[in-house]
């Protein structure tokens, strides 16, 4: 049991329950998205294809980045929110933002802490430096998981 569990917040999502919300929301969603729907038959063989990567952690919030099926999905796991509120907070096509993320430097500690924009509609997300490495692990990471994305069915 974890300490803020004795307060009654739960847990973090792990990485398969995060590529399992993206799964779950592309099915539900995959005629607005102009996508297949993904064969959940399948269920492990689809988490395998579905690439998320931790980018921000602090006791009570984690933020995760996910590709799949050429879309881009941005989630802020909050343990101290229902379990209920919708943890997806953005979502784009990768296309559309490939070429514009953009790094910067935070103004409160950026030995800890970096910027991360996400074209002009998603800008200042934080990443941490703890959880993602340096700026230039940072910029790879997140590239790698643009292409990743960007083939994955």
């Amino acid at each position: 049991m974890s300490f803020y569990s004795l307060f009654g917040y739960r847990s973090f999502k792990t990485e398969n329950e995060i590529k399992n919300i993206v799964i779950d929301f592309i099915n539900e969603n995959h005629k607005k998205l102009s996508v297949s729907n993904i064969d959940i038959s399948s269920r492990n063989l689809e988490v395998i294809n579905t690439y998320a990567l931790k980018i921000f952690q602090t006791p009570t919030q984690v933020t995760w980045v996910v590709a799949r099926n050429g879309y881009f999905f941005c989630l802020l796991d909050d343990i101290e929110l229902n379990k209920n509120v919708q943890i997806i907070r953005w979502y784009k096509k990768i296309v559309d933002i490939k070429d514009q993320i953009t790094f910067e430097d935070s103004y409160r500690k950026p030995e800890k802490v970096g910027i991360i924009n996400f074209g002009d509609m998603h800008k200042g997300w934080l990443y941490s430096k703890n959880v993602i490495g340096n700026d230039e692990m940072a910029k790879k990471y997140i590239n790698n998981l643009v292409v990743s994305g960007s083939s994955a069915n």
